[in-house]
C-alpha cells in the first residue's frame, strides 16, 4: 500500500529523510491516541487533540502516496510531520502529568490576565 519516498534530502538542516513515512506517522498516531486514552473524555485538549490525529491517521492510511499526505494535511513534509507528531505525543504525556483539567489551586489576581498592563 505505502509508496516509500524518492527524495533525497529534505532541504531543512537537521531533518533526514523517512523512508517509510506511512509506518512512522502511523506509530506516532496510534501511541498518541492511546496515551489520550488517559486523560478525561470531556478535556478540551483530549477532544481537539483525538479529533486532529484521528484525521491525520485517516489520510495516513487511506493515501499510498507521501507526496499526497503532505498536500491533504497541508503542514509541511511527512519529515515534519513526523517531528510534529512525536511532539503532540509528548505534549499529551505532559498534559497528564500536570493534570491540566483540574481546577488551579490559587485563585488568580483581578489583574493577571489583563493586557496590556
Amino acid at each position: 500500500m505505502a509508496s516509500k519516498v524518492t527524495r533525497v534530502f529534505t532541504g531543512l538542516a537537521g531533518l533526514p529523510v523517512c523512508h517509510e513515512p506511512h509506518r512512522e506517522l502511523a506509530k506516532w498516531y496510534r501511541r498518541t491516541l492511546h496515551a489520550l486514552e488517559k486523560l478525561p473524555k470531556d478535556s478540551g485538549y483530549r477532544i481537539a487533540t483525538e479529533q486532529l490525529i484521528k484525521e491525520r491517521r485517516h489520510i495516513v492510511e487511506t493515501t499510498p502516496n507521501p507526496e499526497d499526505i503532505e498536500k491533504k494535511i497541508g503542514a509541511g513534509l511527512c519529515e515534519e510531520l513526523i517531528e510534529q507528531a512525536k511532539y503532540e505525543h509528548q505534549l499529551v504525556e505532559t498534559m497528564r502529568e500536570y493534570k491540566v483539567w483540574e481546577p488551579i489551586e490559587e485563585k488568580p489576581k483581578p489583574d493577571q490576565w489583563k493586557w496590556p498592563l
